[in-house]
Order: C-alpha cells, then structure tokens, then sequence
C-alpha cells in the first residue's frame, strides 16, 4: 500500500508499536477493523526527518479519542485517526473508509478528501497532491531555517504567534512546538473567538 511513499521518502526511523489484539481493536472500534492490519504493519514509522508519521496503536487511540472527544465532537464515533504531517496536522480515515479527512491545528478546521479509501489514498492521491498535504519544499526549507535536521515524533512546527491572533504564515513566526500543547492552545483560541460577540 504504501510502496510509492517508501520510493519517493526515507524511512528516519520505527517508533514502538505495542500492538493490542485484533479482537480487542475490533471489539472497541468495529467500524475500523479494515485499519488493523494497516496499523499492525506501519504504525510508528517516521519518514523524511519528521515529515509524516504513522501513529502506532497508542497514539492512534490517544488522537481519535482526542480529536473527536475534546475538537471535533461532531465526528464522534465516524473517523479514526492515523498519522501526523510535520505541521501538526492529523490525518484521518472515515469508518465507510471512503474519505480521508486532514484536520488542521493552524486553523482549527478539517477537510475531506471523498471518495477514495485508505488503499487508494496512499497507492494514488498522497503522491499527486502530497504538496497539498504534506508540503515537503516547505518542510525542508522550514527546517533549515529553524537550524533543526530532524523533529522528534511529539513536536510539530507551528506558530510563535497564533494566526487567529494576527501572526504571520512566514518563517519567522515558526517555532517547534509540542504537538498535544499546540493542538490544545489553538483550540482554546478558536473556541475563545468564536465565543466573542
């Protein structure tokens, strides 16, 4: 399945992978149980200096229970989450796995790629359209510039100054960030605008 990732990107390195029994997995989440094997084979793969992840089954329950308990309730019981871009950004499969939703901490919004399953997300679409996805130049070019070669599998890079607040998209207003902290600020920001009359 993901023989065109693994052409084009190199593997850093395979984070642990404690693995929980099909049986279980598909006792709690019935919908997935297409998404074990895939887990089972690819979870804590970290490719290209931090670029993708996959998660591995603790992270991927941690983050679906995160994003669709505490972000996006609205999607609650109807995705499950995958892996993470550099960015922050979590990917996502639906329980039909016929879309793959991008959910987007810099914004607090999501999109869904429809019509397509995981298999042929990553055998078709992820290479064709990764610079809308993963934005490898802007990967690269962000790492240079924050003088890092590698970003360990918790940190994303993402804003000094949230873009919600009025900070720039440039890499000046870049730093490395905790995944879960950033995820939660930007919520707490989105949520507090929002709530402003």
């Amino acid at each position: 399945m993901l023989e065109q990732i693994n052409k084009k990107y190199n593997i850093l390195k395979v984070l642990p992978n404690e693995a929980i029994s099909k049986a279980d997995f598909e006792e709690e989440y019935q919908s997935f149980d297409f998404l074990y094997g895939f887990i089972a084979e690819n979870g804590g793969k970290i490719y290209e200096n931090g670029m993708l992840q996959f998660f591995s089954f603790q992270k991927a329950l941690k983050w679906t229970k995160l994003v669709t308990n505490n972000y996006f309730t609205e999607l609650k019981n109807q995705i499950f989450c995958f892996g993470i871009t550099w960015q922050g950004c979590i990917l996502a499969v639906d329980k039909d796995n016929q879309s793959i939703y991008l959910f987007d901490p810099a914004t607090c919004e999501y999109f869904a790629l429809e019509d397509t399953s995981i298999e042929k997300f990553f055998k078709y679409d992820f290479v064709e359209i990764e610079d809308e996805v993963i934005y490898p130049e802007d990967f690269r070019e962000s790492l240079s510039y924050l003088k890092i070669n590698n970003l360990d599998s918790d940190k994303s890079v993402g804003y000094k100054i949230s873009l919600f607040l009025g900070g720039e998209d440039n890499f000046e207003n870049l730093e490395i960030a905790d995944t879960e902290v950033m995820w939660e600020l930007q919520i707490q920001i989105a949520e507090g605008i929002n709530e402003t009359p």
